[in-house]
Parts: C-alpha cells; sequence; structure tokens
C-alpha cells in the first residue's frame, strides 16, 4: 500500500513475476486523513482478505460493515477497526 493526499494505490505482486495495481481515490472514503506526504506498507494479502471477511459479508437489509485503517508509520502496527451490527473486531498487523 502506498498512501498519498490523492488516495491509495495498492500493488499485489505474486511470486516477483506477475503484478497488479490499483487506485482509490481519497473522494471514495467518507474520512481520508493522511498526516506525510506519502507513507507506505506492506501486509500479507491473504491474510488481509481474511480478516476483511471476518464477518461473512452480511446480505441482511440495513447491515452494513464500515471500516477504519489506522497507521501511524514506520514501526507501528496497521490497524483495522471493523464493525458490523455494533460489534467491534480491532486486527493488527505488525512488522515482525
Amino acid at each position: 500500500f502506498n498512501a498519498t493526499q490523492n488516495g491509495l494505490k495498492v500493488t499485489v505482486e505474486d511470486s516477483k513475476c506477475l503484478q497488479a495495481n490499483a487506485f482509490i481515490q481519497a473522494d471514495i472514503f467518507q474520512e481520508y486523513i493522511i498526516k506525510e506526504d506519502a507513507v507506505g506498507f506492506q501486509v500479507n494479502l491473504t491474510v488481509l482478505l481474511d480478516c476483511l471477511t471476518i464477518f461473512g459479508g452480511s446480505t441482511v437489509p440495513g447491515v452494513c460493515t464500515a471500516l477504519r485503517m489506522c497507521y501511524n508509520g514506520y514501526g507501528y502496527p496497521l490497524t483495522l477497526f471493523l464493525e458490523e451490527g455494533g460489534v467491534v473486531t480491532v486486527l493488527k498487523f505488525c512488522r515482525l
């Protein structure tokens, strides 16, 4: 992930031979705050996807899942706050 004032660039690489890029503009978020010009971090995509689907993707009308991502910079964990139906799950991705 590379976060800039304009949005979030996601780069996925497989076995150092295949790469895909996506850009999510800052306007798509309800709130998008970045305190530096650019911030970069890496996470395992499989683990991230497992965490994002922890609630199972509810199809119940009126129930939505909200995500808040926080990253304070190098040496700090990427923290995800997932909320669905009043239940909040906190996930931390630490650099080992």
